[in-house]
């Protein structure tokens, strides 16, 4: 580490609304100033938490606002004016961070209109834009246009997983960095085996209430275990901790599978509530479709949960599949029963590998690893300075 602290720009789209890549920023940007960075954040906007949370940490923060209109953020004018209004302020920094589209974008209009002055960018991605790539339209082939010529100039691209790196292959033709994100050990982490589980069982989910979130699979997989083993059904309450637009229609959809007894919405949850949820349930379930990464496994490895999770994307890469928990295919409802049976008639099988689960996301997926790799990364740039 230099003296001189370093200086260090991360650009993400907003930060209205708390999801798993505004945490994965705060998380690492935690670990970063605690090394002694000083960090600016240039966003659209910012709650009043995570304006605070920003504060606590001491990082200097920039609302740019535009007058987002629909398309809001992807309109060419709101583009180009954020371009123009951020430039001024990628100056004097050593390293430039850049989390998904349309940030990169901007990013690249501002080199347009000074290029000479932006540090090296290194641009992370959580997942592409694949609505841009997957639909064509005039105004969507105008956005092709300006993300294929503005991500070529971040020097490194960091991905959150072996997913997601194929897909930057495949979009951009370039090579990138596949560094799982990792999270914040627990204040409250026990490495102590848990306790028997003996009784009923608590089944954990958490995530939007969205449709690639794959519930309505997982309802299909408790309503087929109704059937074929009714006194498991009887022992198990699965616990759903999210919000969503589906919501309304998961609720009714329980109901015509009679299944309601077994299944409880907790809505939106705290992360004390959260981190309670993964201490209670013998082991998640979290089966979606295309997902980037998920922090779900991961978290609630740290309290010795295992997951049952998807056998592509993110969670195969941080899920050991019969050591940290189980992998299925998310579009198999016979996959996901069964191994919601096979942990419910070996709940030992569970706890073992729980605390396989833990010891494993201690040594590779928590957040001062995260922030660690990312400081190899932008040191190497000072010191080719040199």
């Amino acid at each position: 580490m230099t003296q001189k602290p370093i200086r260090l720009a991360i650009v993400h789209p907003t930060f209205n609304t708390l999801g798993g890549a505004e945490n994965h920023i705060i998380w690492t940007a935690q670990a970063l100033t605690d090394s002694g960075y000083d960090i600016t954040i240039i966003a659209s906007g910012f709650s009043v938490k995570t304006k605070a949370i920003f504060k606590q940490m001491g990082c200097t923060l920039y609302n740019v606002w535009v007058p987002f209109v629909p398309p809001y953020d992807n309109l060419k004018r709101n583009l180009l004016i954020m371009g123009f209004r951020i430039r001024h302020l990628l100056h004097s920094f050593d390293v430039i961070n850049v989390h998904n589209f349309p940030a990169i974008a901007w990013v690249g209009i501002a080199c347009r209109f000074d290029a000479s002055a932006i540090a090296p960018i290194v641009w992370t991605c959580h997942e592409p834009p694949h609505f841009i790539y997957e639909n064509e339209t005039r105004h969507l082939a105008w956005l092709k246009d300006v993300d294929k010529r503005c991500v070529p100039l971040a020097k490194h691209i960091v991905t959150n997983s072996a997913f997601t790196q194929q897909h930057v292959k495949a979009i951009y033709n370039r090579d990138s960095l596949a560094e799982p994100f990792g999270v914040p050990i627990p204040k409250t982490l026990n490495t102590a085996p848990k306790p028997d589980h003996t009784g009923d069982i608590t089944i954990g989910m958490a995530s939007r209430l969205e449709t690639m979130k794959n519930f309505k699979q997982v309802f299909k997989a408790i309503a087929s275990i109704k059937q074929t083993h009714p006194n498991i059904f009887k022992r198990i309450h699965i616990k759903i901790a999210g919000t969503g637009s589906t919501e309304a229609a998961l609720k009714a959809y329980i109901h015509t599978l009679c299944i309601e007894r077994a299944i409880q919405f907790l809505g939106f949850v705290s992360d004390a509530a959260l981190d309670q949820l993964y201490q209670d349930a013998l082991f998640m379930v979290f089966v979606p479709f295309e997902e980037p990464l998920g922090l779900i496994p991961i978290e609630a490895s740290l309290h010795q949960c295992p997951t049952i999770g998807s056998n592509s994307g993110g969670p195969a890469q941080t899920i050991q599949h019969n050591v940290t928990g189980l992998l299925v295919d998310p579009h198999s409802v016979a996959d996901i029963a069964d191994a919601i049976v096979r942990f419910c008639k070996n709940p030992q099988e569970a706890l073992t590998m729980g605390h396989a689960a833990q010891t494993y996301a201690l040594a590779h997926y928590t957040n001062t690893h995260t922030a660690k790799r990312y400081q190899n990364l932008f040191e190497s740039y000072l010191v080719s300075k040199c």
